[in-house]
C-alpha cells in the first residue's frame, strides 16, 4: 500500500464553542493516554512475559505479548463489564469523562500508551545497564491529535455536480461537547481536488464492499481466499482511513490556533522486490512517502508498522 494526506482547513470562523470543544476533546484524550501510560507503568513485567506458541512446523516457541494481548489486559483491568464488575484500576472513576468514549478512541489510546511504554522500557534498561549513553529516558507527556474513526465520522454527500474551485462542506465528528459524547458538524474547506478524491474514495469503497460480499457468499465459512481474490479487494483508487484533528499555533485565527483535518489515502502498489527483501528483514523499518501536489509543493508521510506516525505539509517557500 502507499498512503498520502489530504488537508481539510477548517475556517477560523467556526463557532467558538466548537473550537472549545476540539480542544477538550484533544485534552481529554491525552488525559486518556497519560492514565493508560501510568497503567502500563505499574505493570511493566508484561513487557518482559514470554507467551508459549507452537510454530506452523509443530516446534514450540515463545514470543512477547502482542499488542491485541496488551489491549485485552488493560481493558479487563480498567473497564468495568459483567464478567469483570470491579476492575483493579477502573478508568471512569480516574476519569468521568471517558464514559461513553467512542471505543475506537478508546482503544487508540490504549495503543499508544502500550506502545510508548513499551519503548521506554526498553530504553531505560539499556540506559540502566550503561549501553544507552545519557540522561535518564522519560516518558514525557502525551500531545496526540485526535484520530477520528468510522463510527466517528459522517462525510458530506458528495455529488457530481460541476464544484467551483473551493467549496464550504461539513464534517460530522465525534466531539467531547457540553459534557457528552456526540457528533458535531465541523466546516471545512473542500478544493475542487480533494472533492474529486472524497468521490473517487466513496465509489472504490462501495466496489470493494461489493466485490467482498460476492466472493464471501460463494465461498464455505473457513475456505481460503486465492490470490486472485484477495486481489480484487484490494484499492486500486485512493481510499480514506480514518481522519485526524490537528491543532497549530497562528496568531491569525482565534485564540491562536488554527485546526485542521488530515484525512489519510491508501491505495494498493506492487511492492519493489528490492523492499520486500528489506521488510523480511526488519518488518518494523520506518517508511517516508512523498506526494507531490498542486497547491502545495509535498505531503511526507512517516509509517511503522503500518501505522500513520505523522504527515509534513510542505511549501514552495519552504525551499
Amino acid at each position: 500500500m502507499v498512503m498520502k494526506t489530504v488537508k481539510l482547513g477548517i475556517p477560523k470562523e467556526v463557532h467558538a464553542i466548537k473550537r472549545r470543544a476540539m480542544t477538550d476533546t484533544q485534552e481529554l484524550y491525552n488525559r486518556v493516554i497519560r492514565f493508560y501510560r501510568a497503567f502500563f507503568v505499574a505493570h511493566l513485567r508484561i513487557f518482559e512475559e514470554k507467551v508459549p506458541y507452537t510454530k506452523k512446523n509443530g516446534n514450540p516457541a515463545e514470543r512477547n505479548w502482542t499488542a491485541q494481548e496488551l489491549l485485552t489486559f488493560a481493558e479487563r483491568h480498567t473497564l468495568s463489564t459483567e464478567a469483570h464488575p470491579e476492575p483493579l484500576m477502573p478508568l471512569i472513576s480516574a476519569m468521568p469523562q471517558a464514559e461513553g468514549m467512542p471505543t475506537g478512541l478508546r482503544r487508540a489510546a490504549i495503543n499508544h500508551a502500550s506502545g510508548k511504554v513499551k519503548g521506554w522500557h526498553i530504553l531505560h534498561k539499556q540506559w540502566e545497564h550503561g549501553s544507552k549513553k545519557g540522561g535518564e529516558p522519560q516518558l514525557g507527556e502525551p500531545n496526540e491529535p485526535i484520530t477520528f474513526y468510522a463510527d466517528m465520522v459522517e462525510y458530506p454527500a458528495v455529488d457530481l455536480l460541476p464544484q467551483v474551485t473551493v467549496q464550504h462542506a461539513f464534517i460530522a465528528v465525534t466531539l467531547w461537547m457540553g459534557g457528552a459524547w456526540q457528533k458535531e458538524p465541523l466546516p471545512i474547506t473542500l478544493p475542487q481536488y480533494a472533492h474529486d478524491a472524497l468521490l473517487a474514495a466513496q465509489a472504490e469503497r462501495q466496489r470493494i464492499r461489493a466485490e467482498k460480499a460476492l466472493i464471501t457468499a460463494r465461498k464455505a465459512p473457513k475456505e481460503p481466499w486465492t490470490a486472485e481474490e484477495r486481489a480484487a479487494v484490494r484499492p486500486k483508487v485512493w481510499v480514506t482511513r480514518s481522519l485526524s484533528l490537528y491543532v497549530k499555533r497562528d496568531k491569525r485565527y482565534p485564540g491562536n490556533l488554527r485546526f485542521a483535518l488530515h484525512v489519510p489515502m491508501e491505495k494498493y502498489v506492487p511492492t519493489p522486490e528490492k523492499a520486500q527483501v528489506q521488510f523480511a528483514a526488519d518488518p518494523g523499518l520506518p517508511v517516508v512517502t512523498v506526494d507531490l501536489g498542486v497547491n502545495r509543493l509535498a505531503v511526507m508521510g512517516a509509517f511503522a508498522l503500518g501505522q500513520l506516525l505523522a504527515t509534513q505539509f510542505i511549501s514552495g517557500g519552504a525551499l
